[in-house]
């Protein structure tokens, strides 16, 4: 904008008449029009070193460069389409958003790299996976038991201590 603030929330319809405060922030201005929990709406909050204020929470991902987040944090408007399509933010979530504007509107450049999505559910290497399998089924096949069995509480516990 020429006036050198941001549009940082926008009246999406059904719940504006809940939040009835000033929905801009001047980047000069080192305090929020948009209320701190527990402050009233007339209230001013600095935020220059506050980590939990809304305003300052917004423009942490690249998507809010592309679109202007409801008031009531669940949708955003892609500023991007004519129609002002209203897109999913389920209470700050920028997943759906991101989708929108990498297949709709070609930002390539807000894709995730694979690198940062890892895997957290292993606290081992594929290869290692691999031949913990291996072992399940050497064991099931030679004990003659069932894939059930791993299932069980007990062996489950077992395991669970073995490979945290």
């Amino acid at each position: 904008m020429a006036d050198g603030s941001v549009t940082l929330a926008r009246d999406c319809g059904a719940t504006s008449a809940l939040y009835p405060y000033k929905t801009k922030y001047d980047k000069n201005d080192k305090t929020s029009v948009l209320p701190k929990r527990g402050t009233t709406a007339s209230q001013k909050v600095d935020i220059s070193s506050d980590e939990d204020n809304v305003a300052t929470q917004f423009g942490s991902s690249l998507v809010w460069q592309y679109a202007t987040r409801c008031i009531d944090r669940n949708y955003a408007i892609c500023n991007l389409c004519s129609n002002d399509k209203r897109i999913s933010t389920n209470h700050g979530s920028t997943s759906t958003l991101r989708q929108h504007l990498i297949s709709k509107h070609g930002k390539n450049e807000l894709m995730i790299p694979i690198d940062k999505k890892k895997d957290k559910s292993l606290p081992f290497s594929l290869e290692k996976k691999r031949q913990l399998d291996d072992y399940l089924i050497k064991s099931v096949a030679s004990d003659a038991r069932t894939f059930n069995d791993f299932g069980k509480s007990g062996i489950k516990k077992f395991l669970e201590a073995a490979l945290p």
